[in-house]
């Protein structure tokens, strides 16, 4: 993968990831779910999608734990955070897609090795 292959993958699945975070249609959030897994698989060596695959599950990880602190923050204030549990769900989500897509990518790199 070249340099501006490796650039318009990264964006598009920043791009992606953004809009799954905030996206509450089922039918959108799949097919959304459908791009990300499609751009990640651009990446050409194993490694790069690990790296790649790393960086988005601490993003997503930072964002959970932002969100979840945010919520009780607002709870312990007595104020109501029913659109942040929403969106803390769809960084939840988009935290599993990549997970899921890490343990794929090491999986069959584990696989090749043997």
């Amino acid at each position: 993968m070249d340099p501006t292959e490796r650039f318009v993958a990264e964006a598009n699945i920043a791009r992606f990831s953004n809009m799954l975070y905030g996206e509450t249609d089922p039918e959108v959030r799949d097919r959304l779910q459908e791009l990300l897994v499609t751009e990640e698989n651009r990446f050409a060596s194993r490694s790069l999608r690990l790296e790649m695959a790393d960086r988005c599950i601490a993003e997503a990880s930072t964002r959970v734990d932002r969100q979840m602190r945010k919520i009780a923050e607002l709870h312990d204030a007595g104020n109501d955070a029913v659109h942040l549990r929403r969106t803390l769900a769809n960084s939840i989500s988009v935290l599993e897609v990549f997970k899921a897509f890490r343990a794929m990518v090491s999986e069959n790199l584990d696989r090749a090795e043997l």
